[in-house]
């Protein structure tokens, strides 16, 4: 670890313990304050790692820092808010068909982008715990822990994934490719449906099929990549509210770096509430009706006192006004960031900046409209 990157990462300081077994720490950046996740791990591939954070992967939590310190090698990635397909199966049982068919699309659409890397990067641990439903039903790929890139020569020497997800070749039987990604994932519509695994209960149905030719033993009887397997899921499969399959089709294009998802794909009426309330975690929304009450508060007993402030409820409506307007640009409330293309920024530094600069903008906007009213 070089000076300049043990100074980088001492910016995060730790709030919470997520998975103390795996290394995996809730941490604050001092400066910004926004929240992160770190992780140590013992087990990686430096280079997949470095690839990843050069070049983000769509619906992957962005990779911030990669950093190696003697035989770890610490991940500083984006916090994704929201429940993981196996919590929400621990709470509601097995899943219907055509849930079961989108979400796979889903996955198979992040899948498709991952192995169009130069090399292929295959993840090698598609399971439910890895797979993120956010607060708006975007699902996110977690856990490049495992992945690798591809290479046409050896095998692999140490099963590095799940048991009961990872593919024969991961045990040693052969090399990791796309194919072993197509495998986990049958294994995965096989547990979403029936609760179980293949080798347990067999699904049937639709997808009973597309689940037999993903789990063959022989990597060359599988479905050859995740567009392939898309295409065979999609056949049927409706798209959800405001989504649509195309849009986890193979990609072609430069990798764009994730944001929350426009507005209008928000899941009906939480798209309108205020920042704070759209996670639904209690603890968030508590914390977030405590500022907005604190706020109401002050500006309740505010009192102007420079010359020419005379209209005492128009300075304390400009109070709340260049709090809460700032507030909500920087959580994107209804997609302004998206409609005003600063998303599309793909410097982290760059984006934060003209998020930062356009907060600023807006404060003094309240602060000389209601100049110009009371003048």
């Amino acid at each position: 670890m070089t000076l300049d990157e043990e100074c980088r990462l001492s910016y995060f300081k730790e709030i919470a313990v997520l998975d103390r077994d795996h290394h995996v720490i809730l941490v604050q950046h001092a400066e910004s304050g926004k929240i992160f996740v770190k992780k140590e791990l013992e087990v990686f591939d430096a280079e997949v790692m470095r690839h990843l954070r050069d070049h983000h992967v769509r619906h992957t939590p962005v990779i911030y820092e990669a950093v190696e310190d003697g035989n770890r090698m610490i991940l500083i990635e984006e916090y994704i808010s929201g429940q993981t397909l196996k919590e929400l199966q621990d709470m509601r049982g097995t899943f219907p068909e055509e849930e079961v068919r989108w979400y796979a699309s889903a996955v198979c659409g992040i899948l498709a982008e991952l192995h169009s890397q130069v090399p292929p990067v295959i993840h090698r641990d598609i399971k439910p715990s890895n797979i993120m439903i956010t607060p708006e039903g975007v699902p996110v790929l977690l856990d490049m822990n495992a992945a690798k890139r591809y290479r046409e020569a050896g095998r692999d020497t140490q099963l590095i994934g799940t048991q009961g997800y990872a593919a024969p070749e991961q045990y040693g039987f052969g090399a990791s490719d796309v194919r072993t990604d197509i495998y986990s994932m049958g294994v995965l519509m096989n547990v979403l449906l029936t609760g179980h695994f293949p080798n347990e209960q067999r699904a049937e149905g639709l997808l009973g099929p597309i689940i037999g030719r993903c789990l063959r033993m022989n990597p060359e009887e599988r479905f050859s990549s995740a567009g392939e397997l898309l295409a065979a899921l999609s056949g049927t499969a409706p798209a959800r509210p405001g989504m649509s399959l195309e849009s986890y089709g193979e990609v072609k294009s430069a990798p764009a770096p994730f944001h929350d998802t426009p507005a209008e794909k928000y899941s009906g009426w939480r798209r309108y509430l205020p920042p704070g309330f759209r996670s639904g975690r209690i603890w968030v929304m508590a914390l977030s009706l405590l500022g907005y009450l604190m706020l109401f508060s002050i500006a309740k007993d505010y009192k102007p006192s420079a010359p020419g402030m005379d209209n005492r409820l128009l300075w304390q409506c400009a109070m709340v006004a260049s709090v809460l307007l700032p507030v909500f640009f920087t959580a994107d409330y209804c997609g302004i960031q998206e409609k005003l293309h600063i998303n599309g920024i793909k410097n982290p530094t760059l984006r934060w900046l003209a998020i930062a600069l356009a907060d600023v903008l807006l404060f003094w906007l309240v602060v000389i409209f209601c100049a110009l009213v009371e003048g």
